[in-house]
């Protein structure tokens, strides 16, 4: 993690706030991986490997219509995930 006590982490894969230990993913010798969460990534590997973009943003979408959270941060979650690393395309 960084000294900066105000950095904020984010999934890279699902855009879920990185608050504690447990939300951070795990490298394959166990250490937290600092770029996706504990559902999107564990041991090295995502989760669900074969998920594409579209399928992400509406299991969030929908995970977020849950919580009640309000239509304005799930429009930005929206619009974030296509963004966030594991979706962008490399330039060829």
């Amino acid at each position: 993690m960084t000294s900066n006590s105000n950095a904020m982490f984010f999934c890279q894969s699902c855009s879920m706030p990185l608050v504690k230990a447990e939300d951070f993913g795990t490298n394959p010798d166990g250490s937290p991986n600092w770029d996706y969460c504990s559902h999107c990534y564990q041991e090295g590997h995502f989760t669900e490997p074969d998920m594409m973009v579209d399928e992400m943003i509406s299991r969030c979408v929908a995970i977020m219509r849950g919580m009640h959270l309000p239509p304005s941060q799930i429009k930005q979650t929206q619009e974030a995930i296509p963004w966030l690393k594991r979706w962008r395309t490399p330039l060829v």
